[in-house]
């Protein structure tokens, strides 16, 4: 059995901007290229220069600042399709929070226009109502399609990349690439990354850098599919999925070891990010709990 290491950095929202990073590849004693933001030794090592834009980007939460008269006034805005819950650090003083929610902004500051500027207010937002409760009876089918078994090569509480939340119930099924990745459960499609095409775990640079489509559900929790192929994402933020409908393509992009989706159902529980447990409903009606070296039957 292969085992295959995957992380994803979904939890916290951060704001976007135009970033030009510089990665090596080398090729290893086997031949096997392989990915680093540190430039190696290897004699074969190339560097190659990824350019992420705005318009790349994930939808945004962001600190502006307004001018009036002598008067500034300081909102956190949310572009997402869901609330973020935020907590707010002015310059000595204690931390405040606040829920924005969807499409909307919120107040945090209204003060003389020179008394603060932006960069002196830190603020970071999780996904989601801090009061949310999933919903137990909610089934999930499994997220893939096509005519063969596929193998959870890590589990809940894997020891590699899910021993602590956000991702104790996560899955990894390796698959080939292009294997088609289909909705868990209806929900509509709130945020997407689809532009990077490389993978590696020998740097924490990877780790941010898979391409997923995230599906916010009723109960306001939001399933994850990630390490998807670029180019090959079938949907757009704003769609409404139905369970069984197409997302896109299995990739092996961001902190991974070999083409395989990740998969996780998370919520916000009072300010942490924590992560569901579930059962998928196979092809054939069967009701199974994924486990390491278990095989899984497609979608229909």
């Amino acid at each position: 059995m292969q085992i295959i290491i995957s992380a994803l950095a979904l939890s916290f929202i951060l704001v976007s901007q135009h970033v030009v990073a510089k990665i090596y590849k080398y090729q290893d004693a086997n031949g096997n290229w392989l990915f680093t933001d540190k430039k190696p030794e290897a004699k074969n090592a190339q560097s190659i220069n990824i350019r992420k834009t705005k318009k790349d980007s994930p939808p945004e939460v962001s600190l502006s600042k307004t001018i009036t008269g002598d008067k500034a006034e300081f909102r956190i805005e949310n572009k997402l399709l869901t609330s973020v819950h935020c907590e707010v650090q002015l310059p000595e003083e204690e931390p405040n929070t606040y829920l924005v929610q969807a499409f909307s902004n919120t107040v945090i500051l209204q003060t003389d226009r020179t008394h603060m500027r932006t960069n002196e207010i830190e603020f970071w937002c999780i996904l989601g109502d801090p009061h949310t409760r999933p919903d137990a009876t909610a089934t999930y089918l499994v997220p893939f399609k096509g005519h063969r078994l596929l193998e959870v090569s890590q589990g809940f509480n894997g020891r590699f990349s899910h021993a602590q939340e956000p991702q104790i119930h996560a899955v990894d099924i390796a698959m080939p690439i292009a294997t088609p990745i289909s909705a868990a459960r209806d929900g509509i499609v709130i945020s997407i990354k689809n532009n990077y095409s490389y993978a590696g775990t020998n740097s924490g640079f990877f780790l941010d850098k898979a391409n997923y489509v995230q599906v916010l559900h009723e109960d306001g929790t939001y399933a994850i599919y990630g390490h998807l192929l670029m180019g090959k994402i079938d949907v757009a933020v704003g769609d409404k999925v139905k369970a069984g409908d197409l997302l896109g393509r299995s990739g092996n992009s961001g902190f991974s070891t070999g083409p395989h989706l990740h998969f996780v159902i998370q919520y916000n529980d009072q300010g942490t990010m924590k992560s569901v447990p579930f059962r998928f409903i196979q092809s054939d009606g069967s009701t199974v709990k994924p486990k390491q070296g278990m095989w899984l039957k497609p979608s229909r």
